[in-house]
């Protein structure tokens, strides 16, 4: 199942604001893409970063370590001095 969600809805569910999901690409822990009016949209691949991110933030892994994560699929980076 190929699922899209515009950054209003996803901002909604995940109680993000869509400054914090800008800024968190802006870093490049995931893409966008947008739709015919502009909107950003996340792809199911997008959606599966911006949770670990917010789950990693939760427990204040810096952003630097979150990408390490997400880009090597591996937690080790994450829990390396903690």
């Amino acid at each position: 199942m190929n699922r899209s969600v515009a950054i209003n809805q996803l901002s909604e569910q995940m109680g993000l604001t869509s400054r914090t999901l800008r800024h968190w690409e802006s870093e490049g822990l995931f893409k966008s893409s947008r739709d015919t009016s502009g909107w950003r949209i996340y792809d199911e691949n997008a959606l599966l970063c911006i949770r670990i991110t917010a789950e990693l933030r939760k427990i204040d892994i810096p952003i630097k370590d979150i990408k390490s994560v997400i880009e090597n699929q591996s937690l080790s980076r994450a829990y390396r001095g903690y």
